[in-house]
């Protein structure tokens, strides 16, 4: 049986993950952070190994908020077909 409580709850924060994706705000912070983070990767010393692991520990944890925020977008898109999918069902 379908819960349309969650297919809801799910549509509606994959509603609020799709405007943090294309707030323009949220996206420069991603990029200039990433950038940040590559730039001062880039110039750390041979013997600075703790800090280029860092340094690359930052940008792959950067790149895992992204991706879960576009997988709570990409649940949401599916939840909110599925509850489309139910209405038409509901009128026949």
């Amino acid at each position: 049986m379908i819960d349309e409580g969650k297919l809801q709850r799910e549509a509606s924060r994959g509603s609020q993950a799709e405007g943090l994706i294309k707030h323009a705000l949220f996206r420069e912070s991603f990029d200039v952070l990433r950038q940040k983070y590559i730039d001062a990767w880039t110039i750390t010393e041979p013997a600075e190994v703790d800090a280029r692991e860092n340094f690359w520990r930052a940008i792959q944890v950067l790149a895992d908020v992204e991706n879960h925020i576009k997988k709570v977008a990409q649940t949401g898109r599916v939840a909110k077909k599925q509850l489309d999918d139910l209405g038409g069902l509901n009128r026949l």
